[in-house]
């Protein structure tokens, strides 16, 4: 078929999927790089006559031709197709009473501040059994799984049996601790001299980095020497394993002023200590 439009006549009951190509011109269309390719299309040919059998939870409904069935029994509805012809749809409704089902959902809360690593997860239920659907926000997670890791916030678990029936429950993921880092208070130094660098963490850090590195015995260390050659401020990140990251810094100042060392006595006994005279 060709045109915009396609009419099949006399399918046999059944379902049917369809595909189109569209292009610009007629001879691009059998060129892949330019042509469209349709989704799929269904199309289900129905019995003229045909039966629907369902099972609900109480207090829920079917629809069939506008009408809103929630009790048991068996309903007929006549439709018409558009050439005519009509069809009759029997539904054979059986409404399940709705258990007493009772779903403990319960939370942890992520491992520090912005981690999407919290959770919601099924803790215990009664008055039903698997299978059932373990549902987060509407979304399902699939079986068998009753646990999702969820950055922080509000959510709504739902446990859902074959029949419709649920119970729910809102419940709240916290944030963790934010990663706080600290290092030595600002401090001065003479030319030449080093300085340990040590930091505090409330988190377990897995990685660090000192900038800038120069002078840095250990720029990815949590704690290292420093040997600046003039005043210098130096800036520590750390990282936890889940991404939350945090920062200090520390100004060191270097005295260039010279200072001179006179000795008032040596030792020229060959010990090899303090055997010169020397200033320093």
């Amino acid at each position: 078929a060709t045109e915009r439009t396609h009419q099949i006549q006399q399918l046999a009951a059944g379902t049917y999927y369809f595909r189109y190509l569209y292009s610009n011109t007629i001879s691009s269309i059998d060129n892949p790089k330019c042509r469209i390719v349709s989704d799929a299309i269904l199309v289900e040919i129905v019995p003229v006559e045909f039966i629907i059998r369902d099972t609900l939870c109480e207090g829920m409904t079917v629809e069939l031709g506008g009408i809103e069935y929630g009790e048991t029994g068996i309903y007929q509805q006549l439709f018409t197709a558009s050439n005519g012809c009509d069809s009759l749809v029997t539904l054979d409704l059986v409404v399940f009473p709705d258990p007493p089902i009772i779903a403990d959902f319960d939370t942890r809360p992520t491992s520090c501040e912005g981690a999407d690593d919290g959770s919601v997860f099924l803790a215990s239920i009664s008055g039903t059994r698997p299978p059932f659907i373990f549902i987060i926000n509407d979304s399902i997670i699939p079986a068998p799984n009753t646990l999702i890791y969820v950055p922080a916030g509000t959510y709504t678990a739902r446990i859902e049996n074959e029949y419709g029936c649920f119970d729910e429950e809102v419940v709240i993921v916290e944030d963790g601790p934010p990663l706080e880092i600290k290092t030595n208070e600002d401090t001065t130094i003479v030319l030449g001299h080093s300085i340990l660098l040590t930091t505090q963490t409330n988190l377990v850090a897995s990685s660090a980095s000192w900038t800038p590195a120069t002078g840095v015995e250990c720029p990815i260390c949590l704690s290292t020497y420093v040997t600046p050659l003039e005043d210098q401020t130096y800036v520590i990140e750390a990282m936890t394993e889940d991404g939350c990251s945090d920062m200090d810094s520390i100004t060191i100042r270097v005295d260039r002023t010279p200072v001179l060392y006179v000795p008032n006595v040596f030792s020229p006994n060959g010990d090899q200590v303090n055997d010169y005279f020397s200033v320093t």
